[in-house]
């Protein structure tokens, strides 16, 4: 059995929850995970940075970039952003064994203003890290060499990046998305299979687990519905159940505990709720959430919502640590839930209605 829990906090019981393996079901969502590992190994390989690798390099920081760009609700990518970042990255190929050069002038983040300095802090660690701290192509290899059965069946479909958060260690993601529920708990499946044969890579307090759920067809998120039933704030906050660890962690903050301190926007919602103007409501605080990620920064709550705008989907960055298999496929099942609430109207609606009421009420 999956489930391991009998007394869920949200009313959650695991009938719900199974729901979201059957195919039907599961074949409504794409899914998609990053996994982060590190090791003890301090060994460097006899890095060659030929003009391949070195390239090779520069398109991995190019795409990281450009992927948290589009994470950031509202940026346009113009022509003028491009070229700056060619630029930048350009002369990173071809001056980056000057380490005071680049570190002290083309990446000195005071040196510029507005998008150009946001584009340089995106860039500055992640070559601090490729060219002068790990040897990508050593651990990409030990992954490789440790993770056989694994890389092997999924090689065609899995993404390598270091992490400057990580001490010694890499980030793997697959490609593309899943087109089931199902088929991403295969995925976490067979990982687990050979993790649990090898010492190399572990999960420390440093490594997370981010999980993105979505929908193949376009519809409308009803954001707050589903925070209300995450339940991630208070003395025992359900999401962190068999990963307490993970309760403090500054990548896992509240989006509810910071809604409760928008007091004016709750006194709003107050009176809007006299009148059952539940929509008008929902569409104040949905806003709300988004420019709160948008100001405070999106890697500093578990719950990540900037990625609905552009790609349909949302992040879940709770998970870390020491996970197992069986509490991971709880997780990736409860979020599934909480995007199904985001998305369908009806679905539980009248215990929604109820924790809208007592959020509102109690603030």
């Amino acid at each position: 059995m999956i489930f391991k829990y009998t007394d869920f906090i949200n009313e959650v019981k695991s009938g719900k929850l199974n729901l979201f393996r059957k195919k039907e079901i599961s074949d409504l969502f794409t899914s998609s995970i990053e996994i982060e590992l590190e090791t003890e190994d301090l060994t460097d390989g006899d890095i060659d940075y030929s003009e391949k690798y070195v390239n090779e390099i520069v398109l991995k920081i190019k795409n990281s970039v450009i992927k948290h760009l589009l994470r950031i609700d509202e940026f346009t990518i113009t022509e003028k952003i491009q070229e700056f970042i060619e630029t930048i990255l350009n002369e990173i190929k071809y001056e980056w064994e000057d380490y005071e050069y680049l570190v002290d002038e083309i990446l000195e983040e005071e040196s510029y203003e507005g998008e150009n300095k946001l584009i340089v802090q995106l860039i500055k660690p992640q070559v601090l890290s490729y060219f002068y701290s790990d040897d990508f192509n050593y651990l990409e290899n030990q992954f490789r060499s440790n993770f056989k059965d694994f890389y092997k069946k999924y090689k065609s479909v899995l993404k390598f990046e270091l992490d400057n958060t990580l001490n010694r260690g890499i980030e793997l993601s697959n490609l593309t998305y899943f087109n089931s529920i199902d088929d991403l708990i295969g995925f976490i499946q067979d990982f687990y299979d050979s993790y649990s044969i090898q010492k190399y890579w572990k999960f420390t307090e440093n490594t997370g687990i981010h999980i993105n759920i979505g929908l193949k067809e376009s519809t409308n998120y009803n954001i707050i519905k589903g925070l209300l039933f995450l339940n991630d704030t208070g003395d025992d906050p359900f999401v962190f159940k068999n990963m307490e660890w993970r309760k403090n962690s500054k990548f896992c903050g509240s989006l509810i505990s910071e809604l409760t301190k928008e007091k004016n926007l709750i006194e709003e919602c107050k009176k809007l709720m006299q009148d059952e103007k539940i929509s008008d409501i929902e569409n104040i605080l949905n806003d709300r959430l988004i420019r709160i990620l948008n100001e405070k920064g999106y890697k500093n709550y578990g719950v990540n919502l900037i990625p609905l705008k552009r790609f349909n989907y949302i992040e879940f960055r709770y998970p870390g640590g020491e996970m197992d298999k069986t509490n991971l496929i709880d997780k990736l099942l409860y979020f599934t839930y909480v995007v199904h609430l985001m998305t369908n109207f009806e679905y539980d609606r009248n215990i929604y209605l109820k924790k809208l009421y007592k959020f509102l009420e109690n603030k």
